[in-house]
């Protein structure tokens, strides 16, 4: 009988899988059997090895799958917001926190240029960690070795995705938690023989000595809410739950409905005004976005 191992999808190339060893390490170049219908990037999977060469027989079912660019099984999400230069307005990170928010992991934020802010700035970003949000202020440029050894124990033994506008200090931060990750990139570079084309391409690195898949992908320097409907919307805005049970209606979007707990929890600053401002912003590019 045929041993059979499991692995992990670091990368996709047309046809080929670049998949790593969960017990060795191992990188192998797989294909699929037919019967296969999908695999995405950080999918788990089961395959068998011919030479240098390896064929996967079975997908584990994913615990979650981010959209757009698509990387399954992700643990966890730092959303990075920079204080300045350039200054994240509060609907692009509430952006940002809708589209990673769901059942199995909700975003940590990190507040980025802190040694470039007043700490009446970081008042104001407090909102986020009232919210329920886990939120850190670092320097990535001049990241402390107690902010560095913190967060490589928030990634240790994870799947993790780094996401946040362009300019706001990702790659920066990244460069000095994971030095070695450039070395990672060129080698599934040279394996899949397309160079620095294969960069442009959602890909997985593992960071052996913290037992980290780090996700690089250029698709989570943007995102688009579109793809939810205005009820996933509205699930995203964890916060409405605890008041909604006070609308007058069952189905309340919190729009234009009369007595609506959550419209009433705004003017009652119990729910933050420019979460809601999101929140109908939203909504109206989604209703704009169907008459398309």
């Amino acid at each position: 009988m045929t041993a059979l191992y499991r692995g992990k999808i670091l990368k996709i190339y047309n046809s080929l899988y670049i998949v790593v060893n969960n017990a060795t390490n191992e990188v192998v170049t797989c294909h699929k059997q037919k019967k296969i219908e999908k695999i995405v990037v950080g999918d788990n999977v089961f395959y068998e090895k011919n030479n240098d060469t390896g064929n996967i027989l079975k997908v584990e079912d994913r615990n979650n799958c981010l959209l757009k660019p698509e990387v399954a099984n992700v643990d966890q999400v730092f959303v990075v917001a920079s204080a300045k230069s350039p200054i994240i307005s509060n609907y692009q990170l509430d952006s940002f926190l809708v589209f990673f928010n769901d059942s199995t992991t909700r975003p940590i934020i990190l507040f980025n240029k802190l040694d470039l802010v007043n700490l009446e700035y970081q008042e104001q970003t407090k909102l986020y960690k009232n919210l329920g949000y886990e939120c850190h202020w670092i320097s990535a440029e001049n990241l402390t070795e107690e902010n560095r050894v913190f967060l490589l124990s928030k990634v240790a033994g994870k799947t993790v995705v780094f996401a946040g506008h362009s300019g706001v200090g990702k790659s920066t931060l990244i460069k000095k938690l994971f030095p070695e990750a450039e070395i990672k990139i060129g080698e599934i570079s040279e394996r899949l023989k397309r160079g620095k084309q294969t960069t442009k391409q959602t890909a997985l690195y593992y960071i052996s000595n913290t037992n980290t898949f780090l996700a690089d992908t250029p698709g989570f320097s943007q995102v688009d809410i579109t793809y939810f409907t205005k009820e996933e919307i509205k699930n995203k805005f964890f916060e409405f739950s605890q008041y909604q049970e006070n609308c007058k209606f069952g189905n309340c979007n919190h729009l234009k409905e009369p007595n609506c707990g959550v419209k009433e929890a705004v003017a009652g600053n119990q729910i933050p005004k420019t979460r809601y401002d999101s929140y109908l912003k939203m909504i109206d590019l989604i209703e704009k976005n169907k008459k398309r």
